[in-house]
């Protein structure tokens, strides 16, 4: 793809997490190298307070855009999202990049859920 067709969406995350760093700087320690690797890998997930970014959401729709052109090859998606890989082979979810994304954050939602009903079952008892 020519890279003036890139959404570069890793750059622009980084970018606007450089720009405005009160959501992150106090939980990611160490070096440059070790903030930027945190910015990018963190448990802690700081980059829910820049999804809203309007140059974010710019490269997130170039993003999917670019992928919704293209056939997203199935050995990817066994590889970088096994569930949803499934689903696609099962016939029970479309391989587009927005039914992908939905289906892989209700998925992370269903383990918090659960994790939730675990610890209200714990604590009745």
């Amino acid at each position: 793809m020519p890279a003036d067709q890139r959404s570069n969406l890793v750059q622009e995350i980084e970018q606007q997490m450089c720009d405005a760093p009160e959501y992150w700087q106090k939980y990611y320690h160490g070096d440059a190298q070790q903030q930027r690797f945190a910015r990018l890998y963190s448990f802690s997930d700081r980059i829910r307070y820049y999804w809203p970014n309007p140059a974010i959401h710019r490269a997130q729709e170039t993003l999917f855009s670019n992928l919704s052109r293209v056939e997203i090859p199935l050995p990817l998606l066994s590889q970088y999202l096994p569930e949803q890989f499934s689903a696609v082979r099962d016939g029970q979810l479309e391989p587009t990049p927005n039914a992908l994304v939905l289906h892989k954050i209700r998925q992370v939602l269903r383990h918090y859920a659960s994790a939730c009903q675990t610890q209200l079952i714990l604590r009745e008892t």
